[in-house]
């Protein structure tokens, strides 16, 4: 009798053990669920909350900007400060124009030259492939504002200052090393023997690039277009210095050097403004969101 309650006894123990094994792994997962979304709650927060007091702030009348406690929601809200954006010597429409004009050249600018340099870095075996991607790695992390002076002097010297060409010449080089990472990862992945057909068709080395290889990489092309687009969409430094003439500044310096005057911020015109040129990328990001991160995921697995 004493033996069988013993083996019960240890029975019973064990199926305790498990009960209470099982039960700290539930607790254990459900508080590490828990904290993931606990974090992801706080970036969203810390991410979403200057849009949204950017978007408030474009609603209230100029009072309720500093009001203490602040208004979170406007209690008046109002389009006076959108009306003043185009009337108070914003020339907006000049400014949409000049921007679009310099990121297109230079979205055309970066993809021609990156896809080219890209390719030969793909196609072309030598042993300081590996340091030269590292290099492009490593101009990101220098502050681009110290080209700034030497670009302003020699664009100067050479008459390209206030020009579409200046601006342009300046944003490819920031752009380029990204670029060029993107598109190498997609170039890796493109079976070379599909490149080999085309030279027994008698393609040589850009005709193959342009008519197999540029339709193929369609997903990094237009990931690495974007990324320039956005960057020098939202570009401030250059555009205010090299562009000096108010016809021919872009939207953001536009919007600076006009409602940033005679010792005062007018916030209310400017976080209209900056509503409205924040629209084009929320909606081109929309609607193209699927093949920017099928491009970048696709372009970091392959290379």
């Amino acid at each position: 009798m004493q033996q069988a309650r013993d083996i019960s006894t240890g029975i019973s123990a064990d199926i305790a053990g498990l009960i209470k094994t099982v039960l700290d792994r539930r607790i254990r997962k459900v508080i590490g669920t828990a904290a993931i979304f606990a974090g992801v709650a706080v970036l969203l927060i810390m991410v979403l909350f200057p849009i949204l007091w950017m978007v408030s702030t474009s609603f209230k009348v100029e009072e309720a900007t500093f009001n203490m406690p602040p208004e979170w929601i406007p209690r008046a809200p109002t389009l006076e400060n959108y009306k003043s954006f185009f009337t108070s010597g914003s020339m907006f429409l000049t400014w949409v124009k000049n921007s679009t004009i310099v990121c297109a050249a230079t979205v055309f600018a970066a993809l021609t030259f990156g896809s080219m340099a890209a390719y030969a870095l793909s196609r072309y075996n030598f042993r300081w492939t590996g340091p030269v991607m590292l290099f492009f790695v490593f101009t990101q992390m220098i502050p681009f504002t110290l080209l700034l002076l030497p670009e302003y002097v020699l664009f100067s010297k050479l008459k390209l200052l206030n020009t579409y060409l200046g601006l342009t010449l300046a944003y490819t080089p920031i752009a380029l090393p990204l670029t060029i990472w993107i598109l190498k990862g997609f170039f890796d992945g493109i079976p070379r023997e599909l490149e080999e057909a085309a030279y027994v068709d008698g393609c040589g080395r850009v005709r193959a690039l342009i008519s197999v290889v540029l339709p193929l990489s369609g997903p990094g092309l237009l990931s690495a277009g974007i990324y320039v687009l956005l960057m020098a969409w939202q570009e401030f430094i250059f555009g205010l210095t090299l562009m000096g003439r108010p016809e021919m500044r872009t939207l953001i310096a536009g919007m600076y050097m006009t409602f940033h005057a005679d010792l005062r911020v007018y916030y209310g015109p400017m976080m209209a403004g900056a509503v409205l040129m924040s629209l084009p990328v929320v909606i081109a990001y929309i609607f193209l969101q699927r093949y920017l991160i099928q491009g970048l995921m696709a372009g970091a697995l392959k290379g």
